[in-house]
This record gives structure tokens, C-alpha cells and sequence, in this order.
């Protein structure tokens, strides 16, 4: 024999549901700002250690294999995207107001932006975060 639902079981089975979707949301965010921070991390040591060493671009293609290899069934360390963490960070490091605000949009959106003009890429961060 089931109960008729009430008011009261409603609202606390809204306010359950709610709870559950605004944790969901959490995760996603923060696992979004960490994957941006780790393409920064990526992108910086890569940059730097291609300077450091004077390797050349082919350094790039060895990484991604060896991390596929390490990392099996991982996606996102192809040396496409090995190259587009290095432009990452050689976009935004040099500007001192856009490399804060980088972790505050998705990957795919730093991105997106770090190709266009710097004025651009400010507003776009400037309007994404608020």
C-alpha cells in the first residue's frame, strides 16, 4: 500500500533533487578548472623545457606517445592537443591580466580564445566569469 504524497514529501524530495544537481554542478565546475589548470602546468613545462633544452617541435609527438602508452584508454594527450596546451600557456602567460582569469572558463573556451586579439580574449574572460 503506497501513501498519497503530501506537500511536505514533495518539497523535501525537491530539495533532495536540487542538492543532487547543485553537487553534480560542483564536480563538473571543478574538474573543469583542473583540467584547465593541468594544460596550463602542461603547457608551461612543455614551453619551458623546449627552451631549457633547445628541442625542437618533434619533442612534442615523443611526449604524446609515451604518455598514451603511460596513460592507456586516457584521452587528451595527442600531440594535437600537446601543442594546443603549449599555446595555452604561451598565449595567456605573458599577459598579466589574463593569466589568472584562465581557470575560471572550460578548456574549450580558453582555447577558443587564445587565438584571438588579447582585447578580445579579456572581454570575452571579463563576461564568461561574472
Amino acid at each position: 500500500m503506497s501513501n498519497p504524497i503530501t506537500p511536505e514529501y514533495k518539497s523535501a524530495l525537491d530539495s533532495l533533487v536540487l542538492r543532487v544537481k547543485q553537487a553534480q554542478y560542483n564536480a563538473l565546475k571543478a574538474f573543469s578548472t583542473e583540467k584547465v589548470t593541468m594544460a596550463w602546468d602542461f603547457g608551461k613545462l612543455i614551453s619551458e623545457q623546449i627552451k631549457l633544452h633547445s628541442w625542437g617541435d618533434g619533442v612534442i609527438e615523443n611526449l604524446a606517445k609515451d604518455l598514451q602508452i603511460e596513460f592507456p584508454g586516457v584521452t587528451g594527450f595527442s600531440e594535437r592537443n600537446l601543442r594546443r596546451m603549449r599555446l595555452f600557456y604561451e598565449t595567456y602567460s605573458q599577459n598579466e591580466k589574463l593569466a589568472p582569469m584562465v581557470s575560471e572558463i572550460s578548456w574549450s573556451n580558453n582555447f577558443r580564445t587564445s587565438s584571438n586579439h588579447p582585447n578580445t580574449t579579456l572581454g570575452f574572460l571579463n563576461s564568461s566569469i561574472k
